[in-house]
């Protein structure tokens, strides 16, 4: 995940892929693998390298992040949504369009995969009353209002970045 050959990272993506899709299917559950530290100190490390001053470390961890966001569950991204922004703003802001395009590009594709998969619809068990809501799914969607108002803190503060790049790739995460 971490080297300048294009291939070798190509490898690397592809290995945890498997890696955690093997996880789950051993798990039988993805509630259940995503509760296991294992993510949750895979994603403490990936968010460490994004403040690498390595370009490497820092691509690497942003495919890294990719992978899980892609793989977990919803409830596990939403956890981890606003260390995983802020990492990927942080790398926008740092990053040399110039020199290393890639890096630019990742951020705008992961920072736009966690809102996308975080702000899909949640899912309503069925039941017995039509039109009623259980009490813990409106619990759940009262902690995500006041969690993503954190999230458009963060994107808003970032309107007012003096490089063109992370404002322009923030406005269109807020749309």
């Amino acid at each position: 995940l971490f080297s300048k050959s294009e291939a070798l990272c190509t490898v690397a993506v592809t290995v945890l892929t498997q890696f955690v899709e093997t996880i789950l299917t051993v798990v039988c559950s993805w509630e259940t693998a995503s509760m296991l530290p294992l993510f949750s100190r895979m994603v403490d490390q990936y968010c460490h390298n994004c403040y690498s001053v390595d370009w490497q470390n820092q691509r690497g961890a942003l495919r890294a992040l990719l992978v899980l966001v892609n793989h977990l569950p919803i409830p596990w991204t939403q956890r981890h949504e606003l260390r995983i922004i802020k990492c990927v703003i942080h790398i926008m802001k740092n990053a040399n369009a110039e020199f290393c395009p890639c890096l630019v590009e990742d951020s705008n594709s992961l920072l736009h995969r966690v809102i996308e998969v975080c702000n899909a619809p949640m899912e309503t068990p069925p039941t017995g009353d039509s039109g009623s809501m259980s009490k813990e799914m409106e619990i759940r969607r009262n902690d995500r209002a006041i969690w993503m108002q954190d999230v458009i803190l963060v994107l808003a503060l970032e309107l007012s970045s003096r490089y063109k790049a992370v404002r322009s790739i923030v406005i269109t995460a807020l749309e």
